[in-house]
């Protein structure tokens, strides 16, 4: 089980993750090899790290300058805005993105291989899709963490690109 992310997190939508005996994914495993990566993506290593140890048993941060980064935010860019639903938020998405894309791969007595049925490019259009929002939410965390280097001096948070779905 994550720190942030919980299984629970993946009951309701806009995250819900459907499971069932043919699907061997082990979501507990993939929400703890891909949360503290990904959050260290966003942050940096070492604020990444004081984000973690600031969070209670439930994942939720009690320092203001964390909080304010697991809530909702707008911020101006431009002549716009970009928003993010929050670090969890993000973490979710990415984390059930994993998850779609790891529905298409089946192992058999070959190896592992990708799907290709007729419902493969929906799925991974799903992955896209969902990969790509998180990516523009993560942008308006690492602008507002830009605009104020004074509360968060250790950010060193990596750039995320987004997946052209036609490749």
């Amino acid at each position: 089980m994550g720190i942030i992310v919980k299984i629970g997190d993946f009951n309701n939508a806009p995250n819900a993750i459907n499971s069932n005996a043919y699907q061997n994914i082990d979501i507990n495993g993939l929400i703890d090899s891909l949360e503290k990566p990904y959050l260290v993506r966003i942050l940096g290593l070492e604020l990444a790290e004081l984000y973690l140890l600031d969070v209670d048993s439930f994942g939720i941060p009690v320092s203001p300058g964390f909080i304010v980064l697991n809530n909702q935010l707008f911020v101006q860019k431009g002549n716009g805005y970009i928003y993010s639903n929050g670090i969890k938020s993000i973490l979710k998405g990415f984390i059930r993105s994993e998850w779609v894309k790891e529905l298409q791969k089946q192992q058999d007595p070959t190896g592992l291989s990708i799907t290709r049925k007729e419902n493969a490019n929906s799925l991974r259009e799903a992955s896209y899709s969902g990969y790509n929002e998180q990516v523009l939410q993560v942008d308006a965390i690492q602008l507002y963490c830009s605009d104020n280097m004074a509360t968060y001096p250790l950010f060193k948070g990596q750039r995320f690109n987004t997946i052209n779905p036609l490749w």
